[in-house]
């Protein structure tokens, strides 16, 4: 006669995928997050889905919806409050000690995190992104590492993964890489930060000679450092929206051109981005408060795949020079940047 399993022998039973442990140390989580720019946690989602989630061990789709919710904020904030949750039904299910955290501890530190990050100047760098999101996903891990104890103390040892014996390898080797990558990507923008300043409503900017000057149309601009939003070689740029509207002034001998040539090499240059040109629309006219100085004041209507926007450019002569202002504006912010770019006088203006 066949031996019947007893109930309890049934409750601590291994589960019927996922065979290995998905214990791990917490800093080496981290650490492994980090190193592969937040795809591991993707891989370990789905993991955690077919371990945890009762559909998802029937069907890889389902599980591979937990992986692609990380993708998405308040999806991954779901995800977060889901994966302890399902880790504290298996531990009271073990009879195990359950934590003390409330659940909503991860996915508030997860909003918490991405909101400080949008309001703040380090929006704009990777690094913060890469170091601090994972955090959360460490508290998820925990409460794993918690239900992989209690199955341990139950008597059912789980057989260890080939993920923790590779692990070590992997966070080894792709450390120093991704920190190479991201210090590339952030160091001209950290440059960038570190030389920015705010300019109030109606400031006045000028270049090094005091030989020309702008004047801010509105709040939120901020005075930018050489190649964050030109090629280096500018007189100096201003940057507002996070530094997805902007302007940058260029200077160039006008012995070595003229403004028909500047205007030409300028629509050249927008012609080749990356963009549709829609239109153009051009006017010639004299600078207000000068004598008889040429001027043109272009508008180039360009289309990307998600948005529309315009490139304003303003040129003239200051002395012996033409001066170009470039500047680049979405729908909403154009009338803006179109009273900056053509605030352009020679020497500085009353504030």
């Amino acid at each position: 006669m066949e031996e019947q399993a007893s109930p309890e022998a049934a409750s601590v039973e291994a589960p019927p995928v996922g065979e290995g442990s998905l214990a791990e140390p917490l800093l080496r989580h981290y650490l492994l997050a980090v190193a592969s720019c937040g795809t591991y946690l993707l891989f370990r989602a789905y993991l955690l889905a077919r371990r945890l989630d009762t559909t998802s061990r029937a069907s890889r789709a389902r599980a591979l919806t937990w992986a692609g919710a990380l993708l998405f904020a308040p999806a991954a904030c779901a995800y977060l409050y889901e994966a302890s949750r399902l880790s504290r039904l298996e531990i009271a299910a073990q009879g195990g000690r359950l934590s003390r955290r409330p659940l909503l501890v991860a996915p508030l530190l997860y909003a918490a995190i991405a909101l400080a990050l949008l309001a703040s100047p380090a929006a704009a760098l990777w690094s913060p992104l890469l170091l601090l999101l994972p955090l959360p996903f460490v508290l998820v891990q925990a409460e794993v590492n918690a239900f992989e104890a209690s199955r341990l103390t139950k008597g059912t040892p789980p057989a260890p993964g080939k993920v923790r014996r590779l692990a070590p390898i992997v966070a080894a080797a792709l450390l120093p890489v991704t920190g190479f990558a991201f210090w590339q990507l952030d160091r001209q923008t950290v440059t960038s930060l570190k030389t920015s300043h705010r300019l109030s409503a109606g400031a006045i900017v000028q270049d090094s000679t005091a030989r020309f000057s702008l004047r801010v149309p509105s709040r939120g601009w901020e005075r930018v450092g050489a190649g964050s939003v030109g090629d280096g070689s500018e007189a100096f740029g201003l940057s507002t929206q996070r530094g997805e509207v902007w302007a940058v002034v260029y200077t160039q001998p006008v012995a070595a051109t003229s403004l028909d040539d500047v205007v030409a090499y300028r629509r050249g240059l927008v012609q080749s981005e990356r963009s549709v040109l829609l239109k153009i629309d051009e006017e010639r006219f004299f600078l207000d408060g000068a004598d008889l100085v040429p001027a043109s004041f272009a508008r180039y209507r360009v289309r990307y795949p998600r948005a529309r926007g315009s490139f304003l450019v303003f040129t003239t002569t200051v002395g012996d020079q033409f001066v170009e202002v470039v500047g680049f504006a979405y729908d909403d912010s154009e009338a803006d940047v179109t009273q900056l770019v053509r605030s352009l006088r020679q020497g500085v203006q009353r504030s």
